[in-house]
């Protein structure tokens, strides 16, 4: 386990290992240069439980180096993950020990986690529901379906993958990593909930969204070589260049348009035919549109398709419906609340973008009303 500055759930994560029902076990624990209480919060745990073996890095080297750090520290035949704000059920690690002594084919298995937010209750869809090899298999390469903090591997197959977690993967090393396992060995996951994994606001996923993404198409890009040799069918491509559209969708949300720009160049690269159908593109567009304010989903929207995306005639199409969707959809707000000001900023900008909404019977009665409305306002300044 790697942590840094991990108050408040550190000791949590800590005391769920130590009180683990199977009990030969060393717990190493890389504390990556903390400046909070960690190492004085490990050092309290380690002299209570001569387990717990204890590294720290002086400065801070970043997840991946610091796992690997760890890794040359391990002697067991299993290696196990844990992250530092995540709880492991008191029977995790020995049902997973049992699982693998009981299928020596297996040399990797996870569990169905419990997704937990920061006071501990459950929440969220659960994106890691697969538990058999050949399904597990298949959805790897199209995204994590494993939950990686919670894996137990035998070190013999992590041998033959590569051992070490790969540098420059940050935020994608779990996923990287079961790629290459999934190469050497079958894989499995428990579906009993073994394992608390939490989300927050200041969890990998949340705060290194766009490269996470870019680093999880790197992973992918790589397992596809690898396995379809320096030529891979350019089909094999588009998932992985779907991922690089995404890290590069999420650089314009989050205010980063170079990174932005250099996931796209990866993305067109890899599979150029990307932006010749509306799809996948329609879908991320809309699924990091800000739902705050309209004002700022048009500047976002606006954005995408002049400082992101090449000017053609048919992401200029796309463009016009997605920004008339938008206007329009401020047009029905407007109307089911009775607000003619609201209707009269977006229901023209709307239709010049796009139309076809001259053919949707609402707009037809809001247009109707709007020129009605007109005629009165009109008819009274004569009066």
């Amino acid at each position: 386990m790697s942590v840094f500055n991990g108050q408040p759930f550190l000791g949590q994560a800590v005391e769920s290992i130590l009180n683990q029902s199977f009990t030969d076990l060393e717990f190493i624990v890389i504390d990556d240069g903390s400046t909070d209480d960690t190492w004085e919060t490990l050092a309290g745990y380690a002299v209570q439980d001569q387990r717990l073996v204890l590294l720290r890095n002086q400065p801070n080297i970043g997840v991946v180096r610091s796992l690997n750090r760890g890794l040359e520290a391990t002697r067991g035949e299993f290696i196990v993950r844990q992250d530092a704000d995540d709880v492991s059920l008191p029977q995790r690690i020995g049902k997973q020990v049992a699982f693998l002594d009981a299928h020596p084919e297996v040399g990797v298995v996870a569990t169905v986690p419990q997704i937990v937010s920061v006071n501990g209750a459950s929440f969220g869809a659960n994106a890691y529901t697969a538990t058999q090899n050949e399904e597990i298999q298949h959805r790897l390469l199209d995204h994590m379906c494993l939950c990686g903090p919670s894996i137990a591997v035998r070190r013999e197959c992590l041998l033959a993958a590569g051992f070490y977690f790969s540098e420059g993967l940050d935020a994608s090393e779990d996923y990287d990593v079961c790629l290459r396992l999934a190469e050497v060995t079958q894989m499995a996951s428990l579906a009993e909930s073994l394992y608390q994994y939490r989300q927050h606001p200041n969890s990998a996923s949340r705060t290194r969204e766009q490269k996470q993404m870019f680093n999880k198409a790197v992973a992918l890009e790589r397992a596809i070589c690898r396995r379809f040799g320096p030529v891979p069918p350019q089909d094999k491509f588009a998932t992985a260049a779907r991922d690089y559209l995404q890290a590069a969708i999420i650089g314009v949300a989050r205010n980063d348009l170079e990174a932005g720009r250099t996931s796209l160049s990866h993305a067109l690269v890899l599979y150029p035919p990307l932006l010749e159908t509306d799809e996948p593109l329609e879908s991320l567009v809309r699924a990091y549109t800000p739902s705050e304010a309209t004002e700022a989903a048009l500047a976002y929207t606006e954005s995408i398709f002049r400082d992101l995306l090449p000017r053609t005639r048919h992401l200029s199409r796309l463009e016009s419906r997605l920004m008339s969707f938008l206007h329009m959809s401020e047009v029905f707000a407007g109307a089911e609340q009775n607000r003619p000001q609201r209707i009269k900023a977006h229901l023209w900008p709307g239709l010049r973008r796009d139309p076809t909404w001259l053919l949707n019977r609402g707009v037809i009665s809001i247009l109707a009303k709007s020129l009605l409305r007109r005629g009165d306002s009109k008819a009274g300044q004569l009066d």
